[in-house]
């Protein structure tokens, strides 16, 4: 037995199933890739990775199977994923999963489970008794949100981690107690309604973390640079789809700026946070059409952006136009009052509130670079007047 010190659970034992796995390529790879990218910027002590997230989720997750007494076999499955749930993530978290969907037809989660079935971490199950292909398909089973669901292992610990990380106080919630209430009924994992405000606590946290970090409009240019940058790099062929995949945060970056000068350029630039500055900014809900600018496709977008940089006599790659998308949805957990489960929703009136509520914390926004805001801030309001009538 080994131990791994840990900033939130202490000490973390690890048996040599487990210290194997964390020594496989893939799963040290997780060191590289940040947890929050970019947030650092914003949060100078935010420069946790998704390795750090992946312990805390396997040690939520054995607590859980502890606390609900579930079968030995159960339990490992349920362990084994938590540790590698994150381990198909692409270069920076999140940011390019769309452009990967699009084009190879799979998200970080899909990727995960092709590791977990075909490479060293499968022979390692198998040298320990396992199935590979029962541990990739946790998250496809019921039982499998003590991890992937709205009150599961998985947030639970990136909201802690998060927190305490940035410094903003939204993530503290109350996990143990979230967890010795949530049973398995029926096969479902449901919470006693006894621990309703330990729920409405930690999802009010998340929506605030949603406005007041992940969503925060410098974290955001300097994600939408790299993207863009991306972009134009993939459109060149400096880089593929390969290279998202695989390379981790640092390794992306090392190419990118060993590509074409405007590539260079943006990459440099969020690298000496010379980051791009709002020409232009609107609540959405003040669009007569704001429900389709919620909803509004990255295809639309680069149109807007296109018209923009035409009407104002500057290039595409100058403009960047931000709509965050809703975050909010009702959770799928059912709660346990008197025996009769019911949708969260229907019983917290806290949870409808916010649902409505995530709206007034969304804003549309035009970035570009630092010496054209004024230039290009008259023809971004006309355009986004013009916005307010058209159909796509």
């Amino acid at each position: 037995m080994k131990w791994i010190r840990d900033n939130l659970y202490g000490d973390i034992p690890i048996n040599d199933l487990i210290e194997r796995i964390i020594d496989t390529s893939h799963m040290q790879r997780l060191r590289r890739l940040a947890q929050i990218p970019f947030a650092s910027l914003v949060y100078p002590g935010a420069n946790h990775t998704r390795f750090e997230h992946s312990l805390g989720t396997y040690v939520l997750t054995e607590r859980f199977c502890k606390d609900a007494n579930l079968d030995k076999e159960t339990s490992e499955k349920l362990t084994l994923y938590a540790l590698l749930h994150d381990v198909g993530h692409f270069a920076f978290p999140h940011l390019f999963e769309g452009i990967i969907k699009s084009k190879k037809g799979i998200g970080h989660e899909e990727w995960g489970q092709e590791i977990i079935r075909k490479t060293e971490i499968a022979d390692i199950l198998k040298d320990y008794g396992f199935n590979p292909n029962e541990i990739a398909g946790v998250p496809d089973t019921k039982i499998g949100e003590v991890i992937t669901g709205d009150l599961g292992s998985d947030r639970m610990d990136y909201l802690q981690r998060d927190s305490k990380n940035t410094g903003v106080a939204y993530g503290t919630i109350d996990a143990d107690r979230i967890m010795r209430k949530e049973t398995i009924v029926d096969g479902e994992i449901v919470l006693d309604g006894s621990a309703m405000l330990g729920a409405e606590s930690m999802l009010m946290g998340r929506f605030m973390m949603f406005a007041s970090v992940y969503n925060h409009k410098t974290r955001a240019s300097a994600a939408l640079m790299m993207k863009k940058a991306v972009e134009i790099a993939l459109s060149n062929k400096e880089i593929d789809t390969r290279d998202i995949m695989e390379l981790d945060d640092h390794a992306l970056i090392y190419k990118l700026l060993n590509g074409s000068n405007e590539v260079k350029q943006l990459v440099t630039d969020i690298l000496n946070r010379k980051l791009y500055k709002r020409a232009f900014e609107k609540r959405l809900k003040q669009f007569k059409n704001w429900l389709f600018l919620g909803g509004i496709k990255r295809e639309q977008i680069h149109f807007i952006e296109e018209e923009i940089a035409e009407r104002a006599g500057v290039g595409e790659e100058d403009v960047i136009v931000y709509i965050p998308k809703p975050w909010f949805k009702s959770p799928n957990m059912r709660v346990l009052y008197n025996g009769e489960k019911k949708k969260m929703h229907e019983v917290s009136l806290i949870l409808r509130v916010l649902n409505e509520a995530q709206w007034d914390y969304v804003s549309v926004y035009i970035l570009v670079k630092p010496d054209l805001v004024d230039k290009v801030r008259p023809i971004a309001s006309d355009v986004m007047k013009d916005i307010e009538t058209r159909r796509f």
